[in-house]
Protein backbone atom coordinates (compact mmCIF):
# COMPACT_ATOMS: atom_id res chain seq x y z
CA UNK A 1 0.00 0.00 0.00
CA UNK A 2 2.54 2.50 1.05
CA UNK A 3 4.66 1.66 -2.41
CA UNK A 4 1.73 2.81 -3.95
CA UNK A 5 1.15 6.12 -1.97
CA UNK A 6 5.28 6.72 -3.06
CA UNK A 7 5.29 5.96 -6.26
CA UNK A 8 2.23 8.28 -7.06
CA UNK A 9 3.45 11.25 -4.87
CA UNK A 10 6.71 10.55 -7.20
CA UNK A 11 5.48 10.35 -10.32
CA UNK A 12 3.59 14.02 -9.51
CA UNK A 13 6.84 15.70 -7.99
CA UNK A 14 5.25 15.49 -4.30
CA UNK A 15 8.37 15.37 -1.66
CA UNK A 16 8.06 12.19 0.81
CA UNK A 17 7.80 12.61 4.17
CA UNK A 18 7.25 9.05 6.24
CA UNK A 19 7.84 7.39 9.36
CA UNK A 20 10.02 4.43 9.10
CA UNK A 21 10.25 1.74 11.38
CA UNK A 22 13.09 -0.67 11.86
CA UNK A 23 11.66 -3.02 9.43
CA UNK A 24 10.61 -0.34 6.54
CA UNK A 25 12.63 0.01 3.18
CA UNK A 26 13.30 4.14 3.07
CA UNK A 27 13.97 4.02 -0.57
CA UNK A 28 12.17 6.64 -2.50
CA UNK A 29 11.30 8.43 1.35
CA UNK A 30 12.67 12.09 0.52
CA UNK A 31 12.54 12.66 4.36
CA UNK A 32 12.82 9.54 6.49
CA UNK A 33 11.32 10.29 10.43
CA UNK A 34 12.47 6.89 12.37
CA UNK A 35 10.24 6.33 14.53
CA UNK A 36 7.61 3.48 15.50
CA UNK A 37 4.44 3.41 12.54
CA UNK A 38 2.83 0.72 15.00
CA UNK A 39 2.29 2.51 18.40
CA UNK A 40 -1.00 4.46 19.59
CA UNK A 41 1.43 7.10 21.38
CA UNK A 42 3.60 7.63 18.32
CA UNK A 43 1.31 7.68 15.88
CA UNK A 44 -1.16 10.13 18.07
CA UNK A 45 1.93 12.26 18.20
CA UNK A 46 2.51 11.93 14.34
CA UNK A 47 -0.89 13.68 13.54
CA UNK A 48 -0.65 16.06 16.64
CA UNK A 49 2.77 17.80 14.95
CA UNK A 50 1.15 17.09 11.39
CA UNK A 51 -2.00 18.67 12.15
CA UNK A 52 -0.09 21.94 14.23
CA UNK A 53 2.41 22.23 11.49
CA UNK A 54 -0.62 22.53 8.70
CA UNK A 55 -2.26 24.93 10.86
CA UNK A 56 0.96 26.77 10.97
CA UNK A 57 1.26 26.75 7.29
CA UNK A 58 -2.28 28.35 7.07
CA UNK A 59 -1.51 31.19 9.58
CA UNK A 60 1.33 32.48 7.64
CA UNK A 61 -0.30 32.05 4.20
CA UNK A 62 -3.28 33.87 4.82
CA UNK A 63 -1.14 36.24 6.99
CA UNK A 64 1.24 36.96 4.16
CA UNK A 65 -1.82 37.50 1.63
CA UNK A 66 -2.98 40.13 4.39
CA UNK A 67 -6.36 38.27 5.12
CA UNK A 68 -6.95 38.54 8.35
CA UNK A 69 -9.78 36.26 9.74
CA UNK A 70 -10.96 38.61 12.40
CA UNK A 71 -12.28 41.27 10.03
CA UNK A 72 -14.08 38.58 8.10
CA UNK A 73 -17.66 38.95 7.14
CA UNK A 74 -18.80 35.57 8.99
CA UNK A 75 -15.66 35.30 11.82
CA UNK A 76 -14.92 32.20 13.48
CA UNK A 77 -16.38 32.43 16.53
CA UNK A 78 -15.19 30.07 19.46
CA UNK A 79 -17.71 28.48 21.98
CA UNK A 80 -16.50 30.17 25.54
CA UNK A 81 -17.30 27.76 28.37
CA UNK A 82 -19.66 30.01 31.09
CA UNK A 83 -17.83 30.72 34.29
CA UNK A 84 -19.76 30.34 37.14
CA UNK A 85 -20.61 34.07 38.65
CA UNK A 86 -18.39 34.82 41.74
CA UNK A 87 -20.11 34.57 45.13
CA UNK A 88 -23.01 32.22 45.51
CA UNK A 89 -25.00 29.83 47.87
CA UNK A 90 -23.01 26.86 48.36
CA UNK A 91 -24.48 23.92 48.56
CA UNK A 92 -23.38 21.37 51.11
CA UNK A 93 -23.63 17.82 51.80
CA UNK A 94 -24.88 18.12 55.50
CA UNK A 95 -24.67 20.75 57.67
CA UNK A 96 -21.81 22.07 59.26
CA UNK A 97 -22.01 21.78 63.00
CA UNK A 98 -25.53 21.97 64.30
CA UNK A 99 -27.54 22.97 61.33
CA UNK A 100 -29.45 26.27 61.96
CA UNK A 101 -33.73 25.78 62.29
CA UNK A 102 -34.74 26.96 58.97
CA UNK A 103 -38.26 26.94 60.10
CA UNK A 104 -37.53 30.32 61.97
CA UNK A 105 -37.81 31.79 58.07
CA UNK A 106 -41.57 32.96 57.51
CA UNK A 107 -43.31 30.41 55.68
CA UNK A 108 -40.51 27.37 55.72
CA UNK A 109 -42.99 24.92 57.36
CA UNK A 110 -40.88 21.43 58.47
CA UNK A 111 -41.35 20.04 54.67
CA UNK A 112 -40.28 22.71 53.13
CA UNK A 113 -37.21 22.84 55.77
CA UNK A 114 -36.72 19.18 54.68
CA UNK A 115 -36.69 19.74 51.10
CA UNK A 116 -34.35 22.60 51.70
CA UNK A 117 -31.80 19.95 53.35
CA UNK A 118 -32.59 18.14 50.54
CA UNK A 119 -31.08 20.58 48.27
CA UNK A 120 -27.60 21.20 50.98
CA UNK A 121 -28.77 23.79 52.31
CA UNK A 122 -28.59 24.04 56.24
CA UNK A 123 -27.64 27.03 57.87
CA UNK A 124 -28.56 30.58 57.72
CA UNK A 125 -25.27 32.33 55.94
CA UNK A 126 -25.64 29.64 53.05
CA UNK A 127 -29.74 31.68 52.33
CA UNK A 128 -27.76 35.04 52.71
CA UNK A 129 -25.23 33.88 49.91
CA UNK A 130 -28.52 33.64 47.48
CA UNK A 131 -27.95 35.74 44.51
CA UNK A 132 -31.12 36.22 42.05
CA UNK A 133 -30.69 33.64 40.11
CA UNK A 134 -30.21 30.85 43.15
CA UNK A 135 -33.45 32.91 44.30
CA UNK A 136 -35.58 32.32 41.39
CA UNK A 137 -34.33 28.21 41.41
CA UNK A 138 -34.77 27.49 44.93
CA UNK A 139 -37.84 29.08 45.07
CA UNK A 140 -38.78 26.48 42.34
CA UNK A 141 -37.42 23.84 44.01
CA UNK A 142 -39.69 23.87 46.88
CA UNK A 143 -42.72 25.43 45.18
CA UNK A 144 -43.08 29.15 46.42
CA UNK A 145 -41.05 31.52 43.72
CA UNK A 146 -40.78 34.76 45.11
CA UNK A 147 -41.03 34.14 48.69
CA UNK A 148 -36.76 33.38 48.93
CA UNK A 149 -36.51 37.16 48.12
CA UNK A 150 -37.84 37.20 51.79
CA UNK A 151 -35.75 34.84 53.39
CA UNK A 152 -32.75 36.30 52.38
CA UNK A 153 -33.28 39.55 54.36
CA UNK A 154 -34.37 37.62 56.88
CA UNK A 155 -31.27 35.11 57.07
CA UNK A 156 -28.81 37.90 56.71
CA UNK A 157 -30.17 39.17 59.88
CA UNK A 158 -29.88 35.61 61.55
CA UNK A 159 -26.83 35.93 61.02
CA UNK A 160 -25.76 39.41 61.53
CA UNK A 161 -27.07 37.78 64.92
Amino acid sequence: KEDIAVSEARRLNIPVAAVVDTNSNPDGIGFPVPGNDDAARAITLYCDLVAKAAIDGISRAQGELGADLGAAEKPILEEVPAEPAPGGFQSLSGPRGVADDLKKLAGVSPAIEKMLNDLGIFHFWQIAEFGPADAGKIGEEVGLPGRVEGWIAQAKQFTAE
